[in-house]
């Protein structure tokens, strides 16, 4: 896992995102009448993925960054997969889990904001419709293939790595997937994607391959995106949920919630010290008697990660 990643300019990607972002905005506002219309939403989205996946392999291989040291047969067991992968799965278990939590305890504390999320969800239930054969696989691409490409590729295969050039590794996985966090804050919980972005870190870290990261993720946004194949039931609110109602839900997820933290638990004494240990390819920078080069990337090994 070399570390040319300096070769990658981060704040020219971040420019280009937003500027992406914002044309794909205007472009569903202003050129489309039916800005409700879930063909041309996929449409865009597509187009979207497609353009910052294109502009990451395009500086990668500008750059000449190498990603994978070991190949994946090698990298990966069976064991090694079905504990990843439900280590995903409980991930997004947690952060279902979470966003209710969060907002059985919002609508606690703000009783008046209930009449708003009341129109919200009234709202919502005009537009839901079950995508069709060609909206489906577009979803599929863009969510499922595309977008785990572009961000494990930037998230753990650029930025978190850039970070670990300057500070510990555990503190450059926590960094990385803090912003990880941040950028799904409109559609996702910021607990869910931290915590997928520290355990991505330490897959990363530990096989040494992107690839693994990247499937993991396209499998757990396949989740998200396969309830949209069944018909959707539109929403009716024929009453407002009073406080005990609500402190009620809240007392049926308190043992989802317990099981989670005690699973967590477990699980963090056991992997806290692999994580402590997890170590990427560290770059020495030195200079040569009188010719000013760089010498080659050298591996600190502070421990086999498992």
């Amino acid at each position: 896992m070399d570390t040319n990643v300096r070769n990658f300019t981060i704040w020219k990607f971040v420019l280009f995102f937003i500027g992406m972002t914002i044309i794909s905005v205007v472009v569903s506002i202003v050129f489309l009448q039916e800005t409700d219309n879930m063909q041309a939403q996929r449409i865009i989205e597509l187009l979207l993925n497609s353009s910052l996946a294109l502009y990451i392999y395009v500086s990668i291989r500008k750059g000449k960054i190498a990603f994978n040291d070991q190949p994946m047969q090698q990298a990966m067991t069976r064991g090694r997969w079905a504990k990843y992968i439900g280590a995903t799965l409980f991930l997004k278990a947690v952060g279902v889990i979470a966003i209710t939590i969060f907002g059985l305890l919002l609508l606690l504390a703000f009783p008046s904001i209930i009449h708003l999320v009341e129109a919200i969800l009234t709202e919502e239930a005009t537009q839901i419709s079950t995508p069709t054969a060609f909206q489906f696989p577009l979803m599929v691409i863009s969510l499922c293939i595309l977008t785990p490409i572009w961000e494990e590729f930037f998230f753990r295969g650029i930025l978190f790595r850039r970070f670990a050039l300057r500070t510990k590794t555990t503190r450059a996985a926590i960094y990385s997937s803090l912003i990880f966090g941040i950028l799904h804050i409109g559609g996702n919980s910021i607990v869910h994607a931290f915590l997928v972005g520290i355990l991505f870190c330490y897959i990363y870290a530990s096989t040494q391959n992107i690839w693994i990261p990247v499937i993991l993720h396209g499998l757990g946004n396949f989740l998200s995106v396969l309830p949209n194949l069944f018909p959707a039931v539109p929403y009716e609110m024929t009453y407002l949920p009073s406080q005990d109602q609500l402190k009620g839900e809240l007392k049926t997820m308190s043992f989802p919630l317990l099981l989670c933290l005690v699973i967590g638990a477990i699980l963090l004494k056991k992997y806290w010290p692999r994580l402590q240990k997890m170590t990427i390819v560290k770059e020495q920078e030195m200079q040569v008697e009188g010719m000013g080069i760089k010498n080659a990337p050298e591996e600190i090994d502070t421990g086999k990660i498992e």
